[in-house]
């Protein structure tokens, strides 16, 4: 890691061998491995994320990440536009992405989003189609389609 170091998102614990995935947030750094989950950064502690097992994705935003494991998609962390509270019809999920104030992600029934909308970014536009990819930015979200 490398650049600016303020809330030593930068500084890579130690029992931090090897990462299967990462991703950044604004001041927190997260990866995956083994199905794992480690985040550092704000604090200057690394945590376990020990109630999601066999992680196979992570998304981070401004003050929050997301994850997708076995128990389905958990999100954490600066809750300013309840991005933290996973909608329960957000099931089936097969990749997430995560914005300033926003995630969204593909389920087996199209894309969903939730968090911060006020700048369009949660407006998902009807004839979107089958949706493969996904990414967020700051204020709006992006998606790959067949």
């Amino acid at each position: 890691c490398w650049g600016d170091n303020t809330y030593l998102q930068l500084k890579i614990p130690p029992d931090v061998s090897s990462a299967d995935q990462m991703a950044g947030g604004w001041d927190h750094t997260c990866v995956v491995s083994q199905g794992q989950l480690k985040c550092w950064g704000t604090s200057g502690a690394a945590v376990n994320i020990p109630s999601l097992n066999n992680v196979r994705q992570i998304a981070a935003g401004w003050l929050f990440s997301c994850a997708l494991a076995d128990s389905g998609v958990q999100c954490w962390g600066g809750n300013s536009e309840l991005v933290s509270e996973v909608p329960s019809e957000i099931h089936g999920v097969r990749r997430l992405a995560a914005g300033a104030a926003h995630a969204c992600a593909i389920t087996d029934s199209g894309v969903r989003c939730w968090g911060s909308g006020a700048q369009g970014q949660l407006n998902i536009p009807a004839d979107l189609g089958n949706a493969r990819e996904i990414v967020a930015g700051s204020v709006h979200t992006c998606a790959l389609v067949d």
